[in-house]
């Protein structure tokens, strides 16, 4: 799970630098690392709808 979430924002990242014209931040990836990783492992949790 958190393999694919770092996979997933560094995919995000290099889309934003190819063609948004953006830079590289290491924060942001961080945050969407553990964002990602924490919204995938709540969907996958017992109880969620």
């Amino acid at each position: 799970m958190v393999w694919g979430a770092v996979i997933w924002a560094l995919w995000q990242q290099r889309n934003q630098i190819v063609f948004e014209n953006g830079t590289a931040e290491e924060a942001v990836v961080i945050e969407t690392v553990k964002t990602s990783s924490w919204k995938w492992w709540i969907g996958r949790s017992k109880g969620s709808p």
